[in-house]
């Protein structure tokens, strides 16, 4: 029979006895606190490390971006200063326009073409300015809220650049309709096609390429993807009467609807009503 050791403590008391076996059990756990804590000590360093690095790499790429978009503020503001200066132009060009003296029949009747051109250039650079300036004030919005919002910064340039590249846009892909055996006496020219949210905006140049003078009517139409290829009868829908030595300006502006509008076709016949064009330009 084995016998267990024990310590005696002097003390006010001679009584107090320690049995060894609990001395090394005291000692043990002693010991596995003590490495506890130094390892949740050593976890909570390295986790520390690695929040702070993480949270490095996230400041210095959501820096990177506002920087992309400062640069992209910056090249809008210098657009919106050139359709400034092309607007003060145009503007001028207009009031000596309107206030030259017209002399002679066939000189009215260029100056009010020329005025009307330039009436339809001043109207489009007036809307190009203002969805210049609507955007580059959206864009100041979301700077200042990439401050506060850092880590939904990233959606946000996203799709702003896809309202960019869809503003800054210029493809009008188009899908011309058979050509005639004989070349028509007008062709389209400067063509433009826009789309808003709510709105579609067409116009155009009916150019006469011959020496004479033609006269007729034109129509402009939005169709949908149901609508293509269907035949258009002289008088079915609206039409525009021209009398053409030149050119003369066409614009029109759709509402849109559902189903949506995919394309803007344009039909031009002469006095006699016969078909001289039938163009369909799909809508970008």
């Amino acid at each position: 029979m084995t016998r267990k050791t024990k310590y005696h403590i002097l003390g006010p008391r001679n009584n107090w006895v320690i049995s060894k076996t609990t001395i090394v059990t005291f000692g043990i756990l002693l010991s596995a606190a003590f490495f506890f804590i130094i390892g949740f000590a050593l976890y909570q360093y390295f986790h520390h490390e690695h929040a702070v690095t993480n949270l490095q790499k996230s400041y210095e790429k959501e820096a990177a971006l506002t920087k992309k978009l400062e640069k992209s503020i910056g090249r809008l503001e210098k657009e919106v200063e050139s359709f400034q200066k092309k607007l003060s132009e145009k503007k001028q060009i207009l009031a000596n326009l309107q206030t030259a003296e017209k002399v002679g029949t066939q000189q009215q009747i260029d100056s009010e073409e020329k005025t009307s051109k330039y009436l339809l250039q001043i109207n489009d650079l007036q809307k190009t300015l203002k969805t210049k300036i609507s955007l580059i004030n959206s864009l100041k919005n979301q700077q200042k809220s990439n401050n506060q919002q850092i880590l939904s910064l990233t959606s946000q340039i996203k799709e702003l650049q896809q309202n960019l590249q869809k503003i800054s846009s210029k493809d009008n892909n188009y899908n011309p309709a058979a050509a005639a055996t004989e070349k028509p006496p007008l062709i389209i020219d400067q063509l433009q096609i826009a789309a808003s949210e709510k709105m579609i905006f067409v116009q155009f140049n009916l150019k006469n390429v011959s020496k004479e003078v033609q006269s007729g009517y034109t129509s402009i139409l939005p169709l949908s993807k149901e609508q293509q290829g269907k035949k258009i009868e002289f008088g079915k829908f609206r039409l525009f009467p021209f009398l053409i030595k030149r050119f003369r300006p066409f614009s029109k502006e759709f509402e849109k609807q559902i189903p949506p509008f995919v394309s803007i076709r344009i039909i031009v016949w002469d006095q006699e009503k016969n078909k001289l064009l039938d163009e369909n330009y799909y809508i970008p």
